[in-house]
């Protein structure tokens, strides 16, 4: 197991102890005040904060109105964030906007953030909550978010874990001083040579908050200590930055940074600190030995979508190669996650100056797949309901897990049955066998969830022309050498009901073409005449 290790960050931990000095002074935006109302508070003044000017409209009934913040390409408005603490047990109506997001997020003292019920939110212009007292602040805010020091915590959570593996390094400082951090994750005492390199940013856009709910979901995964884990820290150099607007997000503004400036449109004449931060950085990376060869661009939008989505950049503007790259790699998350089914394909002609996709595709075309990936607001794929911030996560675990077969990286150890199923099924679809089980067959094409399991193929993709055996002179069929927990047998019978096994002496093992599978070649002894030959897999679990 990985073993708990404290450590202290100088970059963050300075950003935090800023946060303090300016805890007085935070409240310079419009958006971030305190307000009291016939004994109501309501207070947007502090990370992440955002309200327009409060008014009472009458005893129970106040007009929260969203802040609309000004940029280079116009105004833009949905995130907010306040508190809310007064007299306990009264009832009060807001008038807020959110037709964006049709359920906002709440959470009540200490309690976890969660989706507003129908009641606490009826329509698009209204929700109703229930004040706890002065000593048990109400908190709204759009989507479940992520401030700038919540961030911090969180990736500094799952960074100090595992020091050895971690490399934090500072970018730069953007227009309000803030440090921009890049993390590198790679298991250091494995050759260089035998890599490749991998870059992620979120929040561009500082209300696209699903975005870095992704991002900590993929740091969970390359962090964790699992085979999938090991496989990508061995085999993978990842560059993340967390936050790249974080002006943005700590003033609470929906999109632009600190100036108004949208940072997605800044690459061909950069005006903002933090992208000329990035740009350097990636130059760098870019005349590596190994150099970027795949970038997560991570975005949320707007709009009722079934289905989150990427950004597919298509002919002209790229060639029809790098389309099936990119293809390549939306397929392998669809492999991988429940939540993601590609449902709602996105399309687009590359901008020249827009997105660090351009800035790849300008300089170094087919060599680096750059895409943008964009999460909702809305209901979740599987069941329909209301999609959360731990959704996000998972469907981040998953875009790491896709990085092994985008780069068809070699197993790290055997895989149980368990983790498995884990990486195929969420923790609901695990309570029902007839759905995660090993003779549950959910994509139909009459290979149990056991067989895929033991040859590596995907329960959730349809696939009969994988071959579970041939006959020739002998008989073969391919196993997984990650598959800890499945046994192979090789039996015979002469009525179909009495079966004697085949010894594995004499079995010829080759290494197949796919990393981690062997082919298996059993002979055909000459007393087994016309009788009848099957393979067998199950489970072991005391392997």
């Amino acid at each position: 197991m990985i073993g708990s290790v404290h450590r202290k960050t100088r970059l963050w931990n300075g950003i935090l102890l800023f946060a303090v000095a300016l805890a007085a002074t935070l409240a310079h935006g419009e958006n971030q005040k305190q307000v009291v109302l016939d004994g109501i508070t309501f207070d947007s003044a502090y990370d992440n904060g955002s309200m327009g000017q409060v008014v009472q409209r009458s005893s129970d009934r106040f007009l929260v109105p969203l802040y609309e913040e000004q940029g280079e390409l116009g105004p833009r408005r949905y995130w907010f964030r306040f508190r809310i603490f007064g007299p306990t047990n009264r009832t009060l109506t807001l008038d807020l906007e959110h037709a964006e997001n049709p359920r906002p997020f709440i959470r009540e003292s200490a309690a976890p953030w969660r989706r507003m019920t129908k009641e606490e939110a009826p329509d698009l212009e209204t929700v109703t909550v229930h004040l706890l007292g002065e000593e048990h602040p109400i908190e709204l805010a759009f989507f479940e978010p992520l401030g700038v020091n919540e961030t911090i915590e969180a990736v500094d959570r799952l960074t100090s874990a595992f020091p050895q593996v971690v490399t934090e390094e500072p970018l730069g400082e953007t227009d309000d001083g803030l440090p921009l951090t890049l993390f590198t994750i790679t298991d250091k005492t494995t050759p260089i040579d035998s890599k490749q390199r991998v870059w992620v940013h979120s929040r561009a856009h500082a209300g696209e908050v699903t975005s870095t709910h992704v991002l900590l979901g993929m740091l969970e995964r390359l962090m964790e200590d699992s085979p999938r884990g090991r496989a990508l820290r061995s085999q993978l150099i990842v560059h993340v930055v967390p936050l790249l607007n974080p002006d943005g997000i700590r003033r609470g503004h929906t999109r632009w940074d600190a100036a108004g400036r949208d940072p997605e449109s800044q690459w061909c004449a950069i005006a903002s600190p933090a992208i000329q931060s990035i740009k350097a950085q990636v130059d760098v990376l870019m005349n590596q030995e190994i150099p970027i060869t795949l970038a997560l661009n991570l975005h949320s939008t707007k709009g009722a979508y079934a289905d989150t989505f990427f950004f597919k950049h298509l002919t002209p503007s790229v060639s029809s190669a790098f389309e099936i790259i990119q293809q390549r790699y939306i397929d392998a998350l669809a492999d991988r996650s429940p939540l993601f089914g590609n449902l709602n394909p996105g399309g687009s002609q590359l901008h020249a100056c827009r997105f660090i996709e351009s800035y790849f595709w300008n300089g170094w075309g087919e060599k680096v797949m750059a895409l943008t990936h964009e999460g909702h607001f809305h209901r979740r794929l599987t069941d329909n309901e209301w999609i959360t911030g731990d959704d996000y996560r998972s469907l981040g675990r998953s875009m790491a897990s896709a990085l092994t077969d985008f780069y068809e990286l070699s197993p790290a150890r055997t895989l149980s049955w368990e983790e498995w199923q884990a990486e195929h099924f969420d923790a609901l679809e695990r309570r029902f066998e007839s759905l995660s089980g090993p003779l549950a067959d959910p994509d139909d094409d009459n290979r149990a969830n056991i067989l895929e399991y033991g040859q590596a193929t995907h329960p959730r993709r349809f696939d009969p022309s994988t071959a579970p055996l041939t006959m020739g002179n002998s008989l073969s069929f391919s196993r997984s050498l990650v598959a800890g927990d499945a046994t192979w047998y090789v039996e015979y019978s002469s009525d179909l009901v009495s079966w004697r096994a085949i010894s594995p002496v004499g079995w010829e093992m080759q290494p197949a073409e796919q990393p981690g599978i062997e082919t298996v070649a059993v002979p055909f002894p000459k007393k087994f005449g016309t009788n009848f030959i099957r393979v067998a897999v199950d489970l072991n679990k005391d392997r």
